[in-house]
C-alpha cells in the first residue's frame, strides 16, 4: 500500500516503514537533516542521480543478492556518522550507473557502491530481504520514494502536492507495457520489461528532457514524423535481449552488441527531437521533429519551449498509428498519455 506524504510528517511515517528497526538513531536524525538536499548533487553541471539502499550485516546480506555487484569504499565507527559527507564522496561513481548503499553493522557503518542486474533473474529485492531493507530512490524532482516489503512511501518535497500518478516510474511502466504490446507472450518478455525500465529509469534521470511516441508496429509511419532519421531497418531490442539471454554465457560479442544498442538509445533520447518506438519494442526513428506550421493544432496556448510545444501538437493532432506520448521535461517532470488514434 502506497502513501503520499509531506516532510513535516516523514520521521513519524518512517517508523512505520522501517518495522524491523534497522536504521539507528543517529542514521535516521542525519537522514532527516539532510533529506532536502540529498539527490540534488551536482558535478562539473552535470546532475547526479543514484539510488540509496540500506541493509544490515553486509557480509550475509550481500549473498542473498546474487544478481547485485557491491564495492566497499568507506568504514567508519558509528560515533563519527557524516552522511552528507559521505554521500557526497561517493557520489560521483553514480555517472558510470551505480548507486549507493549503506550497511549497518555492529560497531560501524559500511558505505559503497552497488549495481543491480536483478533484471537477468527477476528475483525482486523484497523477496529475498523482505523488510530487512529500505530502498530510496528519486522518482521526480521533488519526489522521493522510501520502500521495503512492508510499506511504500512517497515523500513530496515541493509545498504544493502533485498528484503521484505524475510521477516518473509509473509513467515509464506505462510506456514500456505499450512498448511491448504487440509482443507475443514468450518466457522472456516479464524480464525484458524489467530489464528495459531499469534501463529507462537510468537514462530519464540523466538526459535533459525527451518525447517518446510508441506508434502501432502494423501501421506505416504518418507522414507526421518524416522530419528527422528514420532507420532503414529497426531496431528490434526485444529479439536482440532474447539473443542475449541465448547466448550470454558464451559470446561475448553478443553481450557488447545488446548493450551497444541499449546504449544507442539512450543517445537517442538525450538528442533534440522525437524518439519513436513501436508496440514490438523497435527502434524506429529519432531527432524527427514537428513542423507546427503544417499542423491545425494551436499551440501558441501552450506556456513552455518547443519540446512542450511539440508534444501538445502530438497529443491533440489525429496521427495514424500514434498509440502513446512520454513527455519530459527539462527539470525532469513527466507523463505518459495513450492516444486513442486510429
Amino acid at each position: 500500500m502506497s502513501k503520499i506524504i509531506t516532510f513535516e510528517n516523514f520521521p513519524i511515517e518512517f517508523e512505520t516503514l522501517d518495522i524491523e528497526k534497522i536504521c539507528t538513531d543517529e542514521l535516521k536524525k542525519n537522514l532527516f537533516e539532510f533529506l532536502p538536499s540529498l539527490f540534488n548533487y551536482e558535478e562539473e553541471g552535470e546532475k547526479l542521480n543514484f539510488n540509496i539502499l540500506i541493509i544490515q550485516e553486509f557480509g550475509i546480506t550481500s549473498k542473498k543478492l546474487a544478481s547485485f555487484l557491491f564495492q566497499e569504499l568507506i568504514i567508519i565507527e558509528k560515533s563519527k556518522l557524516h552522511l552528507k559527507k559521505h554521500i557526497k564522496s561517493i557520489a560521483p561513481f553514480s555517472k558510470n550507473g551505480w548507486n549507493i548503499f549503506i550497511s549497518i553493522e555492529e560497531t560501524n557503518y559500511i558505505f559503497g557502491i552497488y549495481k543491480d542486474f536483478s533484471g537477468l533473474e527477476a528475483v525482486p529485492l523484497t523477496d529475498v530481504l523482505k523488510s530487512r531493507y529500505i530502498e530510496i530512490s528519486k522518482i521526480d524532482k521533488d519526489i522521493i520514494e522510501f520502500q521495503n516489503k512492508s510499506k511504500l512511501l512517497y515523500l513530496h518535497l515541493s509545498i504544493v502536492n502533485k498528484d503521484i500518478s505524475i510521477n516518473r516510474k509509473s509513467n515509464v511502466l506505462a510506456l514500456i507495457e505499450m512498448a511491448t504490446s504487440s509482443i507475443p507472450q514468450n518466457d522472456n518478455i516479464d524480464i525484458f520489461k524489467k530489464n528495459l525500465s531499469n534501463f529507462l529509469f537510468q537514462a530519464f534521470e540523466k538526459i535533459h528532457g525527451t518525447i517518446i511516441v510508441i506508434v502501432d508496429a502494423d501501421e506505416i509511419l504518418a507522414d507526421n514524423f518524416d522530419n528527422g532519421i528514420i532507420l532503414k531497418t529497426p531496431i528490434n531490442l526485444f529479439n536482440e535481449y532474447n539473443n542475449y539471454i541465448k547466448n550470454c554465457s558464451s559470446d561475448d560479442s553478443v553481450i557488447q552488441k545488446y548493450y551497444s544498442l541499449m546504449g544507442l538509445l539512450s543517445v537517442a533520447l538525450d538528442i533534440d527531437g522525437i524518439t519513436i518506438l513501436n508496440t514490438k519494442s523497435e527502434i524506429i526513428a529519432y531527432n524527427i521533429f514537428i513542423d507546427n506550421d503544417k499542423s491545425s493544432v494551436d499551440t501558441s496556448v501552450v506556456n513552455g519551449g518547443a519540446r512542450k510545444r511539440a508534444a501538445y501538437s502530438i497529443e491533440h493532432s489525429d496521427i495514424l498509428g500514434a498509440k502513446g506520448l512520454y513527455f519530459q521535461s527539462h527539470d525532469g517532470d513527466s507523463n505518459f498519455k495513450e492516444l486513442n488514434n486510429g
